[in-house]
């Protein structure tokens, strides 16, 4: 049941904060909290190629994403900036995409 619910309505507790194309379109990253209760939580930043998708009539088919960064719950505040097509920085961290 819980399979079910989560396959329609998304994972719970999952928040996108920040979403950003690369400058060459190339590239879209993501930046996701995910809010666990009592547990904590955890941060992940995740990178997919823009042409890797296949429009549906409902929705879109993607490509499973490049987790980039996991860590700690709200380890970013900052605005993500692009420093080239395939590297950024979000407080001063930089990241690279592979």
């Amino acid at each position: 049941m819980f399979l079910l619910l989560e396959l329609l309505m998304g994972p719970f507790g999952t928040v996108e904060t920040k979403r950003s194309i690369s400058p060459d379109g190339r590239y879209e990253v993501s930046v996701i909290e995910v809010d666990e209760g009592a547990l904590g939580g955890s941060t992940r930043i995740e990178a997919r190629e823009m042409a890797a998708r296949v429009p549906l009539l409902l929705g879109e088919l993607r490509e499973k994403p490049e987790i980039i960064f996991h860590g700690e719950w709200q380890e970013f505040e900052g605005e993500l900036t692009w420093l080239s097509d395939d590297r950024f920085e979000i407080d001063g961290q930089e990241f690279a995409i592979e």
